[in-house]
């Protein structure tokens, strides 16, 4: 990171949950909007959709910035926080990039759009952006 090969890091862990199901149990279970499973080695959930091909279109959908939705004014306040801006602009940079590497036209369609996200008890909202490539 000192020698400038990276922008932004995603710090993530292997973390320890302690159940009585088995991963295919918990897979099946999840009401996650994405979510994967690979058999005998682990589970993955998501509220991002990362990567879709529908046809010759390469789409990804960065979601940076999340809000509790029963604060007041809470689409108001996620817009205009300076720091959820600029993650929400260093990721979309980042992902253009990536997406220039393997086509000719890149584009950000939507840039800080609301989506709405049920968590357990509670709704969220997320900022995304749309890129196509």
């Amino acid at each position: 990171m000192q020698r400038g090969d990276s922008y932004l890091v995603n710090l993530a862990f292997p973390t320890l949950v302690k159940t009585n199901l088995r991963l295919e149990e918990v897979f099946v279970q999840s009401e996650a909007k994405f979510k994967a499973y690979v058999p005998g080695e682990f589970v993955f959930f998501s509220p991002e959709k990362f990567v879709d091909i529908i046809e010759d279109q390469v789409y990804t959908y960065p979601m940076k910035g999340t809000i509790d939705a029963s604060q007041p004014d809470a689409e108001q306040q996620i817009h205009k926080d300076s720091k959820e801006m600029a993650e929400n602009s260093t990721v979309v940079d980042l992902l253009r990039n990536d997406l220039s590497q393997i086509s000719a036209k890149v584009r950000v369609n939507k840039f800080r759009y609301i989506e709405r996200v049920v968590s357990f008890n509670k709704e969220l909202l997320q900022v995304s952006s749309e890129i196509t490539g």
